[in-house]
């Protein structure tokens, strides 16, 4: 509701300052609006989907974690855990739109391995 009330204050304050933007961005809040009303969701979470989904996927992942009962076949408890790990640090990385910092080589080999192995073991998330 906040969010909401931000955005008339700055639609408000566009009115008074640059009408054009403000009835360009105007239109635009109302076809968000009706874009998550009928489908769930507006095309504003599409222009960093890299980190919306991660956004998605990491609390659900930790949790996943937390109580997951079975691991793949060809792999240990423990081995499990840690692929787990890495694929939670893939995310929180991605999740903070981290895409455009300078890292380290060896902690971007990190962050490419953990997505790696969530596509490598997508399917046996499933407990």
């Amino acid at each position: 509701m906040d969010n909401l009330f931000t955005t008339i204050r700055h639609r408000i304050y566009d009115l008074r300052h640059n009408r054009k933007e403000a009835i360009r961005l105007l239109r635009r809040d109302v076809k968000f609006a009706w874009q998550r009303l009928t489908r769930g969701w507006d095309d504003s979470e599409t222009w960093n989907l890299d980190t919306r989904l991660s956004e998605m996927i990491l609390p659900r992942l930790k949790r996943f974690k937390e109580i997951a009962r079975t691991y793949p076949m060809d792999l240990s408890p423990n081995e499990w855990q840690t692929i787990l790990d890495k694929m939670i640090l893939a995310h929180e990385w991605h999740a903070a739109g981290c895409e455009d910092r300078d890292v380290s080589a060896e902690h971007y080999e990190k962050v490419e391995e953990g997505m790696m192995l969530f596509s490598k073991y997508y399917g046996d998330l499933w407990w």
